[in-house]
C-alpha cells in the first residue's frame, strides 16, 4: 500500500506521540467498538498497541 512499517517511519515525531498518547489511549478505550471486543482492552493494552504502531514490533520487543 506504499505505507511505512511504522508511525515514526512515516513521521510523526516522537514527542508528540508520546505527550499525546495517554489521551489517545483513553479516548480509543471508551470508543463505541471496545464493548463488542470478546476480550475487552485495558488502557495499558491500548498504549502498548499504540507503541508497537509508532516504533515497530521488533522496537517494543527488545524492550
Amino acid at each position: 500500500m506504499g505505507t511505512g512499517p511504522s508511525f515514526r517511519s512515516l513521521g510523526v515525531d516522537m514527542r508528540v506521540f508520546l505527550d499525546t498518547l495517554p489521551q489517545q489511549a483513553l479516548n480509543t478505550y471508551e470508543g463505541q467498538c471496545v464493548p463488542v471486543n470478546p476480550r475487552v482492552p485495558m488502557v495499558d493494552d491500548m498504549q502498548q498497541l499504540m507503541r508497537v504502531a509508532h516504533y515497530g514490533q521488533a522496537a517494543v520487543s527488545r524492550g
